[in-house]
């Protein structure tokens, strides 16, 4: 089957409903976690989707397959990529795209620094707290020392430096947000 679009997933688990669009779709899914995957493979075998995903276990920057694609996902786990590294991880995703090529994100956000982000953070373990008393310290110990939050201008200037149009958000409360970005169609003009 010659795929009309090439998919790179960073976030298996979405496969099943990207793929609701359009059956002809194929996907390239990578993930770090050997469970993660087998969990994805399993439900995307129940599917019938097995021919339309190869998977990976690894990180992008292990990924065989340099594309391009056409699009690109990024849900719910740019915020365990550390922040120093996160410019050079949206440049190999860039760098793996079609021009105009969508990347879909999803993703914890907020500028540490910030009183708005503290309020978010406190608002965050009052939810947790009323679901799970006894492990709100150790989840919320879990997400300081865990998660790598950068400021919404910061990210988007990293995006813009790796060769993507301005995001677009679509989503935002309070610690989550999502947003699409195109990978510019003059990048194939520039060097990075």
């Amino acid at each position: 089957m010659t795929p009309v679009c090439w998919w790179l997933v960073l976030a298996p688990e979405r496969i099943l409903a990207l793929a609701d669009f359009n059956p002809a779709w194929s996907f390239t899914a990578v993930e770090p976690s050997a469970p993660m995957v087998e969990k994805a493979r399993e439900r995307v075998h129940a599917a019938g989707l097995a021919d339309a995903v190869t998977f990976q276990t690894g990180t992008l920057d292990t990924l065989d397959d340099q594309g391009p694609f056409r699009g690109a996902t990024a849900v719910l786990m740019m915020q365990f990529v550390p922040a120093d590294v996160k410019a050079a991880f949206f440049k190999d995703i860039g760098r793996r795209l079609k021009p105009g090529g969508p990347l879909v994100m999803a993703h914890s956000i907020g500028d540490p620094e910030s009183n708005e982000h503290v309020i978010h953070m406190g608002s965050w373990r009052e939810h947790i707290q009323s679901v799970m008393p006894d492990r709100v310290d150790v989840i919320y110990a879990n997400v300081q020392g865990t998660l790598h939050f950068v400021s919404e201008e910061v990210r988007a200037q990293m995006l813009v430096d790796a060769g993507f149009d301005e995001p677009l958000r679509f989503r935002a409360r309070n610690l989550f947000g999502a947003w699409i970005v195109n990978k510019s169609r003059w990048s194939a003009r520039l060097k990075f």
